[in-house]
């Protein structure tokens, strides 16, 4: 049976595990914030790709997706950035995936988080070890 999609996330590490999966897919969605070292992210990932297109002649179509954003402003970085992307014929998502206040405040804190978890799965706590696959005695 055939998947009509599949989305892989590699880490975004450089490995021969990326040339692999890039020689099987027909499209990289490269996800980039609006940061300077995910700039650079997305530079290492696309000479990968350049890369597998030189080694097997079989282009990759690819896209950067800009994640993350305000959708109220627009940021000087983020302007610099995707200005750089369209002067260098980097392909760029039409659409963002903006970062809205109101799912952030459905996350918890770090600290309610660790409250929770001990809480209601004292077994994986700081104090005790992780379960192991091993039957219990």
């Amino acid at each position: 049976m055939q998947t009509p999609f599949l989305i892989v996330d590699l880490e975004g590490t450089a490995a021969k595990i990326v040339l692999l999966t890039v020689s099987q897919v027909d499209l990289v969605v490269i996800p980039m914030q609006g940061s300077q070292l995910d700039a650079e992210q997305v530079s290492r990932a696309i000479r990968v790709l350049k890369q597998h297109e030189k080694m097997t002649g079989r282009a990759v179509p690819y896209g950067v997706l800009l994640s993350r954003t305000s959708p109220i402003i627009r940021t000087r970085t983020m302007g610099h950035i995707q200005d750089g992307l369209v002067n260098a014929g980097v392909p760029i998502f039409k659409v963002q995936l903006h970062e809205l206040e109101a799912s952030r405040a459905i996350l918890p804190s770090a600290r309610r988080w660790r409250n929770w978890t001990r809480k209601m799965c004292p077994i994986w706590t700081r104090r005790s070890p992780m379960p192991n696959n091993s039957p219990s005695r």
